[in-house]
């Protein structure tokens, strides 16, 4: 039984795109992730590089919107009602 040469022509361009598909990948896999002088230059930031402004006395440090930081260098008061519970 002879082949058809449009079903070569088929698998040949599919192997191609394969080929194609996998050399691409190849090349962005090995790319760095971050370069130096990234953030000096404020490419690819999450949030700005200004924190925003913190309250007086916070027991909890804002980073951004939802990252906080416990802040255990403020000076504790003798009553706990203040401190803000864990639940």
């Amino acid at each position: 039984m002879k082949k058809s040469p449009f079903i070569m022509a088929a698998l040949i361009v599919v192997v191609v795109l394969v080929a194609v598909a996998g050399a691409f990948l190849w090349y962005s896999v090995g790319q760095p992730l971050y370069e130096p002088g990234m953030v000096r230059a404020g490419k690819n930031l999450r949030a700005p590089l200004m924190p925003p402004v913190q309250p007086e006395n916070a027991y909890f440090w804002k980073m951004e919107e939802d990252i906080q930081l416990y802040n255990c260098s403020v000076k504790k008061s003798s009553s706990s009602s203040d401190i803000p519970s864990a639940a």
